[in-house]
């Protein structure tokens, strides 16, 4: 289940950035809500490429840990030092509150299914492949 988290946020993540990168290349207010520019649309091109590369590896949960950690260290950061993550994010000046909040939902959810989320042990004996009685 955790690589198929991990593939899905990962290919959400690369949809976003390339037709970010198609509809707005040099930055911009996408969909009317989002202030990007283009190295927000590399980032999402990057971190959504890793997903499926991740779970294709079978390493979903370390995809999960890391990804949801750095986006919610992205959206405090937009909370916190909002010029700094403007400068990084966005064309300047730009409102980040919606970029925020979405970098804080997903990084949550990621984290949740990255460090809280136990992993599902099986009930197969693996040498028999029959239930334990």
């Amino acid at each position: 289940m955790i690589n198929t988290v991990a593939a899905v946020f990962g290919i959400l993540y690369l949809i976003t950035g390339v037709v970010g990168m198609i509809m707005m290349p040099g930055g911009g207010v996408l969909m009317g809500i989002f202030a990007v520019n283009t190295f927000h649309h590399i980032f999402h091109i990057v971190l959504g490429g890793l997903g499926p590369l991740a779970a294709w590896r079978k390493m979903g949960r370390l995809y999960c840990q890391v990804s949801g950690s750095v986006l919610i260290l992205l959206g405090v950061l937009g909370v916190l030092v909002p010029g700094l993550a403007v400068k990084l994010l966005t064309i300047p000046p730009a409102d980040l509150l919606t970029d925020n909040l979405l970098h804080l939902v997903s990084g949550f959810g990621l984290a949740y299914f990255g460090f809280l989320l136990s992993p599902v042990s099986s009930q197969v004996s693996n040498q028999t492949g029959k239930l334990p009685r």
